[in-house]
């Protein structure tokens, strides 16, 4: 009798320990769940039609440097980078600070955030030297180079990343 009991106990000291970690692997899962969900909520004014309408705008642009944006622009340009800045900004500092993963972002994202700061870049960087605020665009800069980097080493097509 005092065999059964003591088989039973392990077993239930086992079993409590096999729950906690059963729990644990699906409290990470839920996690990585939950930073998904809040990528895609965050990528849903990508959908909107003024936002895309904003981001095609600014695949036009031809400005050469910031310098050239002063001379030429309108405020619809700026308002167009700043549109759509804010959405990139935001699955930059997500990824900045470990709060997604870069695959989904690149599986999202990729391309359109390269081909969008290959055309903001010189204007970024003549921001910052003009208004001494060097963290402007951070984020941004920071997910562009961290896709450039990952498509490079995965061997994937992608538009090459200009450099200051």
């Amino acid at each position: 009798m005092s065999d059964v009991v003591d088989v039973l106990t392990a077993f239930g000291g086992l079993a409590l320990i096999l729950g906690v970690a059963v729990g644990l692997l699906q409290l990470r899962g839920l996690g990585r769940q939950r930073q998904e969900e809040l990528v895609i909520r965050l990528y849903a004014p990508f959908l909107d039609p003024a936002f895309a309408a904003g981001y095609t705008h600014i695949l036009s642009f031809d400005f050469t440097s910031y310098k050239d944006f002063e001379n030429r622009s309108s405020p619809d340009d700026l308002a167009a980078i700043y549109q759509v800045n804010q959405l990139f900004a935001m699955m930059g500092l997500l990824h900045r600070r470990g709060l997604t993963s870069l695959d989904l972002l690149d599986d999202l994202l990729g391309d359109n955030v390269l081909l969008y700061w290959n055309k903001v870049a010189p204007l970024a960087w003549g921001m910052r030297a003009r208004f001494d605020a060097p963290d402007l665009f951070q984020n941004v800069e920071h997910l562009a180079r961290a896709l450039d980097e990952r498509m490079t080493m995965l061997g994937e097509p992608h538009p090459v990343l200009i450099q200051p």
